[in-house]
């Protein structure tokens, strides 16, 4: 449903569903989808972040950020 959604918009690269270990593989509730061209994640963004799945709720599209680790090393605080 994912990839058939956003391969409407531009060709994808591929699609991740990233899954909680801790609770017997159940979806995080999110994806990572990554298209061929950079410039259509941009297009994505605009066309359907917003939209109505059909599935009771609307998605989320967003850019992904890059993950800021800090260091819990009592010397820093």
């Amino acid at each position: 449903m994912v990839e058939e959604l956003f391969s409407n918009i531009a060709e994808v690269a591929d699609v991740y569903f990233p899954v909680d270990l801790r609770h017997g593989c159940k979806s995080r509730g999110f994806a990572f989808v990554r298209f061929t061209r950079e410039a259509d994640c941009i297009k994505a963004v605009r066309e359907l972040d917003g939209v109505y799945l059909g599935i009771g709720r609307n998605i989320s599209v967003s850019l992904s950020q890059p993950r800021i680790y800090f260091s819990q090393d009592e010397s820093d605080m």
